[in-house]
């Protein structure tokens, strides 16, 4: 009778502690023995009952703190975030947990408990799925597991987490699911049958070909020091037009590009350009002549704005080519991996605990300062 007389008093003292009063100072020490005290007690309460087909589970409320906790903090952001909207639409005295959500069909509690719910139920049954296939989490993710474990529980004040139980090694067991969850989706994604050859043959290669390209150019337009343009002169025009076809000439016979340029160093520039079929950095009058040529060969280009001298120097080479081949195959397969969960969830079957309907978000973790 004295022991439970204890126990009894110990949770009179948290209810009146979490809820706001403030007649007494918690300790550290207080709130962790409230904290584990919580924790035990959610161990021994069920949430969900699922039904898989070789075995059935009791999920316990230690299995939730974390996605529920995570999700009304989340809900909460959304709410700092949007405060003056809210306020504007429905006063500031407004609640926020019971506003409609997006489709007008339920309350923004009841959707981020479900995001939550969901959001489990995911992890538990894949986590089932990795156990019975021997998957391991490795140790890539595992050493990773203390760190990510404290960053969780530094999101959290001591008497909120006291509050729902959020014990460290409630959330350290989570993220160990977390990552063997994480592995078992890699695991699948990478054994997941794709058809390579088809999505090789849906990538045009040409598409990758690297065209490398010499250059001479003269511009139809002159500019002052204040790069405003100026307007040429008919007698200008006719020799800028006369260099750029001289130029051509001499290069089709064979004479070095750097050489020629230097014959008309006033108006002619010489350059590279490298580019595929694909580049829209690139004028598009001048790859479309420069894909025309073959190796050594020469062009000439007359577009509104000025006279390319073009040579193909080399365009056997490609860029990108296999990279984009394998994304496009991981892409096919990470896609699919949700196909995967939708045909492995509809083997398992889901019922909640009255334990469960009982939680509402908005006082789950969360504490108001009055």
């Amino acid at each position: 009778m004295k022991r439970l007389f204890c126990v009894l008093l110990i949770a009179a003292l948290a209810a009146g502690m979490l809820t706001g009063c403030k007649d007494k100072e918690m300790t550290d020490e207080e709130y962790l023995e409230l904290i584990e005290q919580k924790a035990e007690d959610n161990k021994k309460t069920v949430a969900l009952y699922i039904s898989g087909p070789e075995k059935s589970y009791e999920i316990t409320l230690d299995w939730l703190v974390y996605y529920l906790a995570y999700y009304e903090k989340q809900a909460l952001s959304t709410q700092s975030e949007n405060s003056e909207y809210f306020e504007a639409l429905y006063g500031e005295e407004y609640d926020f947990w019971s506003l409609p959500s997006s489709d007008g069909k339920t309350t923004m509690a009841e959707t981020y408990k479900s995001a939550a719910y969901s959001s489990m139920i995911y992890t538990a049954i894949m986590y089932f799925e990795a156990v019975e296939a021997g998957v391991e989490a490795g140790d890539s993710r595992l050493v990773k597991l203390e760190s990510t474990t404290q960053s969780f529980l530094a999101k959290y004040t001591l008497a909120e987490r006291a509050k729902c139980g959020m014990s460290e090694e409630c959330i350290r067991e989570n993220y160990e699911r977390i990552f063997l969850v994480d592995a078992y989706a890699e695991y699948l994604t990478e054994n997941r049958e794709v058809d390579e050859d088809a999505i090789r043959e849906s990538i045009d290669k040409e598409d990758y070909r690297v065209y490398q390209t010499d250059y001479l150019y003269i511009s139809k337009s002159q500019y002052d020091d204040d790069l405003n343009r100026v307007e040429l002169s008919e007698e200008e025009v006719k020799r800028r037009a006369a260099a750029a076809q001289a130029a051509y000439e001499k290069v089709l016979l064979g004479d070095d590009m750097v050489k020629v340029r230097a014959e008309y160093d006033d108006i002619m520039t010489y350059s590279t350009r490298d580019f595929t079929r694909t580049n829209i950095s690139v004028e598009q009058n001048y790859i479309a002549e420069a894909v025309k040529l073959e190796n050594g060969e020469i062009t000439f280009l007359e577009t509104d704005l000025g006279y390319y001298v073009i040579k193909m120097v080399d365009n056997t080479e490609y860029s990108g080519y296999e990279d984009a081949v394998q994304e496009a195959i991981d892409t096919a397969k990470a896609q699919d991996i949700s196909e995967v969960y939708e045909e492995i969830e509809k083997k398992y079957e889901v019922t909640p605990s009255d334990a469960y309907e009982s939680i509402r978000l908005g006082g789950y973790a969360t504490i108001v300062e009055n």
